[in-house]
């Protein structure tokens, strides 16, 4: 799994690639939070633990392909429940990468997620939610920009003479 702004998952067997599928978890976080009547209950700030349970109750909703009927929840949080828009912010976060993963829950192969940052958090938080963590690996951040180096370097090779 390579989180971002459009999240591939792919899936591999005995070396040889099976499937592949992108998610546009992060474009469609970025309309909605800049171009809908969310945009207004929303507000980013630095991630923070004291937004776990908030941020999971998000992921739950959206394992639960509740996210469509939740969408407009957020703005009666705010309007309801006095919840602030850094909250929410990470309510819809959560409720999309839960949708986003929501197809892992049934299966039993091992997730392996490679990506840095904030991401990394948020997705092994996200997975550790419904997943038992010894089917999740996570690759170091080194790992992952020696990979990203390497990869580059073949394309080059093969392409360039």
């Amino acid at each position: 799994m390579l989180p971002g702004t459009h999240s591939k998952h792919i899936q591999f067997n005995d070396g040889r690639f099976m499937d592949f599928t992108t998610y546009m978890t992060g474009e469609l976080f970025e309309v909605i939070g800049k171009y809908s009547i969310l945009s207004a209950s929303l507000e980013e700030s630095p991630w923070s633990p004291l937004y776990n349970d908030v941020f999971l109750k998000g992921v739950q909703k959206g394992v639960d392909n509740q996210q469509m009927a939740s969408l407009f929840s957020i703005r009666a949080n705010s309007l309801i429940h006095k919840s602030s828009n850094v909250e929410n912010y990470y309510f819809l976060s959560g409720m999309l990468i839960g949708a986003e993963l929501s197809h892992l829950k049934d299966r039993s192969e091992t997730v392996y997620l490679a990506v840095t940052g904030i991401q990394n958090e948020l997705y092994q938080l996200a997975l550790k939610s419904f997943l038992d963590e010894t089917r999740i690996v996570c690759f170091e951040p080194q790992i992952i920009e020696t990979a990203l180096l390497v990869g580059q370097r073949k394309i080059l090779e093969t392409h360039v003479k």
